[in-house]
Protein backbone atom coordinates (compact mmCIF):
# COMPACT_ATOMS: atom_id res chain seq x y z
CA UNK A 1 0.00 0.00 0.00
CA UNK A 2 1.55 3.66 -1.29
CA UNK A 3 0.95 6.05 0.88
CA UNK A 4 -0.40 8.08 -2.51
CA UNK A 5 -3.09 5.66 -2.99
CA UNK A 6 -5.78 7.30 -1.36
CA UNK A 7 -8.84 5.72 -3.43
CA UNK A 8 -11.06 5.02 -0.53
CA UNK A 9 -13.50 7.68 1.47
CA UNK A 10 -14.17 6.88 5.09
CA UNK A 11 -15.81 9.15 7.72
CA UNK A 12 -13.87 8.63 10.81
CA UNK A 13 -16.66 9.24 14.02
CA UNK A 14 -16.18 10.06 17.67
CA UNK A 15 -17.82 8.50 21.04
CA UNK A 16 -19.73 11.58 22.30
CA UNK A 17 -21.26 11.91 25.97
CA UNK A 18 -24.03 12.99 26.18
CA UNK A 19 -27.11 13.20 29.17
CA UNK A 20 -30.87 12.42 28.01
CA UNK A 21 -34.04 13.98 28.74
CA UNK A 22 -34.12 12.42 32.23
CA UNK A 23 -30.49 13.21 33.49
CA UNK A 24 -29.04 9.95 32.14
CA UNK A 25 -25.74 9.63 30.15
CA UNK A 26 -25.36 8.04 26.85
CA UNK A 27 -23.03 7.48 24.66
CA UNK A 28 -23.65 7.56 20.54
CA UNK A 29 -21.10 7.81 17.83
CA UNK A 30 -21.31 10.91 15.63
CA UNK A 31 -19.90 11.33 12.17
CA UNK A 32 -16.80 14.19 12.64
CA UNK A 33 -15.03 13.99 9.48
CA UNK A 34 -14.83 12.35 5.78
CA UNK A 35 -11.37 11.47 4.56
CA UNK A 36 -9.65 9.80 1.57
CA UNK A 37 -7.96 6.52 2.53
CA UNK A 38 -5.39 3.91 1.43
CA UNK A 39 -7.24 0.45 2.42
CA UNK A 40 -5.05 -2.61 2.68
CA UNK A 41 -6.80 -6.13 4.45
CA UNK A 42 -4.23 -7.27 6.83
CA UNK A 43 -6.35 -10.76 8.42
CA UNK A 44 -9.51 -12.72 7.02
CA UNK A 45 -11.00 -15.29 9.18
CA UNK A 46 -14.20 -17.19 9.71
CA UNK A 47 -14.41 -19.27 13.16
CA UNK A 48 -18.22 -20.67 14.63
CA UNK A 49 -19.08 -19.44 18.00
CA UNK A 50 -22.38 -20.95 19.32
CA UNK A 51 -23.04 -22.47 16.39
CA UNK A 52 -23.08 -19.95 14.02
CA UNK A 53 -20.37 -18.53 11.99
CA UNK A 54 -18.33 -15.49 12.71
CA UNK A 55 -16.34 -13.48 10.02
CA UNK A 56 -14.06 -10.57 11.23
CA UNK A 57 -11.71 -8.55 8.87
CA UNK A 58 -8.95 -6.53 9.84
CA UNK A 59 -7.23 -4.21 7.68
CA UNK A 60 -5.33 -1.14 7.48
CA UNK A 61 -6.81 2.63 6.56
CA UNK A 62 -3.85 5.11 6.02
CA UNK A 63 -4.65 8.47 6.19
CA UNK A 64 -3.40 12.17 5.47
CA UNK A 65 -2.25 14.00 9.15
CA UNK A 66 -5.13 16.38 9.81
CA UNK A 67 -3.81 19.90 11.93
CA UNK A 68 -5.76 21.52 14.51
CA UNK A 69 -4.12 18.43 17.41
CA UNK A 70 -6.60 15.79 15.95
CA UNK A 71 -5.13 12.18 17.23
CA UNK A 72 -6.88 9.56 16.58
CA UNK A 73 -7.90 7.19 19.42
CA UNK A 74 -8.98 3.60 19.74
CA UNK A 75 -11.15 3.96 22.58
CA UNK A 76 -13.08 7.69 21.03
CA UNK A 77 -13.01 7.19 17.37
CA UNK A 78 -13.58 4.62 15.02
CA UNK A 79 -14.11 4.36 11.27
CA UNK A 80 -17.15 3.74 8.80
CA UNK A 81 -16.08 2.12 5.97
CA UNK A 82 -18.56 0.05 3.33
CA UNK A 83 -21.39 0.35 5.15
CA UNK A 84 -19.74 -1.16 8.29
CA UNK A 85 -18.37 0.25 11.63
CA UNK A 86 -14.69 -0.22 12.16
CA UNK A 87 -13.36 -0.60 15.78
CA UNK A 88 -9.52 0.88 16.10
CA UNK A 89 -6.86 -1.44 17.24
CA UNK A 90 -3.79 0.64 16.67
CA UNK A 91 -2.34 3.49 15.77
CA UNK A 92 0.95 4.38 14.30
CA UNK A 93 2.23 7.83 13.11
CA UNK A 94 3.42 7.85 9.53
CA UNK A 95 6.65 10.47 9.95
CA UNK A 96 6.30 13.44 11.32
CA UNK A 97 2.82 15.25 10.25
CA UNK A 98 2.53 12.85 7.16
CA UNK A 99 -0.28 10.67 8.48
CA UNK A 100 -1.26 7.86 10.40
CA UNK A 101 -1.87 4.05 9.91
CA UNK A 102 -5.04 3.41 11.39
CA UNK A 103 -5.36 -0.81 12.36
CA UNK A 104 -9.16 -1.93 12.44
CA UNK A 105 -11.27 -4.72 12.58
CA UNK A 106 -15.35 -5.22 11.68
CA UNK A 107 -16.97 -8.30 12.72
CA UNK A 108 -20.08 -9.72 11.30
CA UNK A 109 -22.53 -12.03 12.71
Amino acid sequence: MRGGDLRRVIVIQSLVERQDASGQATSEWVDSFTTRAAVAPVVASERFAAEQPLAEETSKFRIRWRGHGWRPSPKSNRIKYQGRAWDISGVAELGAADGWELTAFAGVT
